[in-house]
């Protein structure tokens, strides 16, 4: 169950990565809003064959999470199936839209593994507790990052969903793990602020 938990981790943003695609576009249409790849100003043609390479770049991933196997060895597949399907993504969104994309998978993978290593000191009865309040907290982020608000706005929308969640999480998971988690999430958000510092300069 819980090598389950990771790789559905997984998995999860495999999808999120086609389906950020086929938001960029579909947003890209209606309002030229910056999405996954509606910045980069793609032909139609070429959006379709990125998506289309995606799809089926997601569709294996797909395979190797259903299959038997220890997590080393689907982690192994995925990463051959990146190595293999990279090189195609850079050739239509160029090198450094691939660097960004990499990083950030980079980034989700070693979160799934945080959440993993937690989800193993945790009873099942706890884990299922856990998932449910994530999911929770998940879609309510996601509809926010969706909604039309600015950017500043959107922020302090989501601090206000940290701020509704964040006693129930402390309470399944415990004082000293939730500073943790607590302070690993400020890192990322402070590291967040100071890239988009960067690109705005």
């Amino acid at each position: 169950m819980k090598s389950t938990l990771f790789l559905s981790a997984l998995l999860s943003f495999s999808v999120s990565i086609y389906t950020h695609a086929d938001e960029g576009t579909q947003r890209g249409k209606k309002g030229g809003k910056r999405a996954h790849f509606a910045d980069l100003n793609l032909p139609e043609d070429q959006l379709a064959v990125l998506k289309e390479i995606m799809k089926q770049s997601m569709s294996e991933k797909k395979d190797i999470m259903r299959s038997e196997g220890s997590l080393e060895d689907k982690q192994a597949q995925i990463d051959a199936i990146n190595a293999e399907y990279d090189p195609q993504i850079e050739a239509i969104i160029g090198t450094e839209a691939l660097a960004q994309m990499q990083e950030k998978r980079a980034q989700v993978q070693a979160r799934m593994k945080e959440r993993f290593a937690l989800m193993r000191e945790l009873t099942p009865e706890q884990q299922e507790q856990l998932k449910s309040v994530m999911k929770a907290k998940r879609e309510e982020m996601k509809a926010i990052r969706k909604g039309e608000l600015e950017k500043a706005d959107k922020q302090k929308e989501m601090e206000a969903v940290n701020t509704k969640y964040d006693p129930q999480v402390e309470a399944i998971v415990g004082a000293e793990k939730f500073a943790e988690m607590k302070s690993k999430r400020e890192q990322r958000q402070m590291k967040r602020e100071a890239k988009a510092d960067k690109t705005q300069e």
